[in-house]
């Protein structure tokens, strides 16, 4: 896991490039969803919604949606997308809303971003008494083949036994224990763009325009002539982590 200040360095990388975000990252199946929302949940809490990947089934669910994002440009999409939502121009640590306030709160592929003590205690602030948090990543496995050509150029995330506990801390005090939840399903995905999905993690979007060149002529060369590649589209073998944890009563 970066330190605090490469952390907060990555995290304010999303201000831009909202577009491509959107174009290439995954959604989230439906068995996820299926976990992070309970049922009888009336009013949820999505915290750094980004451009509304989670969003857009959180609003077909859930009566009301309210969604904090500190990138503008990423919540002008979400309201494309979702125009349903509440939105709140902010962040996790700082949340806009009363006490007491929503039934379930949720993160998508953001809690890594996120200083996890401040965040908790404003989580459980806002959320009812029993309420839900839940956090939630999609993450690609480490198969053999292109991927690790990929990994080797450009390390990212990627799910592996120890999921991301290597990466994030689970919600701290008044939460209860953290359960943990692993979805495995495949995005198939066009190999002509697989070099734009790469250009989209933190780690490259925080480089010089030199290595950002160079980093991406290498992708490239492995998108033309690694054998597994030479198709018009590939399996993106995907595993989403859940995690779910409760206020107490």
């Amino acid at each position: 896991m970066p330190n605090l200040l490469e952390r907060l360095r990555r995290a304010q990388s999303f201000q831009t490039g909202a577009e491509q975000f959107d174009r290439y990252r995954p959604g989230y199946p439906a068995e996820a969803i299926d976990l992070i929302i309970p049922e009888g949940a009336q009013r949820v809490l999505e915290l750094g919604a980004g451009t509304g990947l989670l969003t857009q089934d959180l609003v077909k669910r859930v009566p009301e949606v309210v969604v904090v994002d500190p990138s503008e440009a990423m919540l002008a999409i979400l309201a494309r997308r979702a125009p349903e939502a509440e939105q709140i121009h902010g962040t996790a640590e700082f949340i806009r809303l009363p006490d007491n306030d929503v039934d379930v709160v949720v993160t998508a592929t953001a809690w890594h971003w996120m200083d996890p003590v401040t965040t908790s205690a404003e989580v459980a602030r806002v959320l009812k008494p029993g309420g839900q948090f839940a956090i939630i990543w999609n993450l690609e496995s480490a198969v053999p083949g292109w991927h690790q050509s990929f990994a080797e150029i450009q390390p990212h995330s990627t799910a592996t036994p120890g999921g991301m506990i290597a990466h994030a801390e689970f919600p701290t005090t008044p939460f209860g224990p953290t359960v943990r939840h692993f979805i495995p399903w495949i995005r198939r995905f066009p190999t002509k763009h697989l070099v734009d999905l790469y250009t989209t993690h933190s780690a490259y979007r925080v480089m010089s325009p030199t290595q950002k060149l160079i980093r991406k002529k290498a992708l490239q060369h492995v998108v033309d002539t690694h054998p597994d590649l030479q198709q018009e589209s590939v399996d993106l073998h995907m595993v989403t982590e859940v995690w779910i944890t409760q206020l107490p009563e």
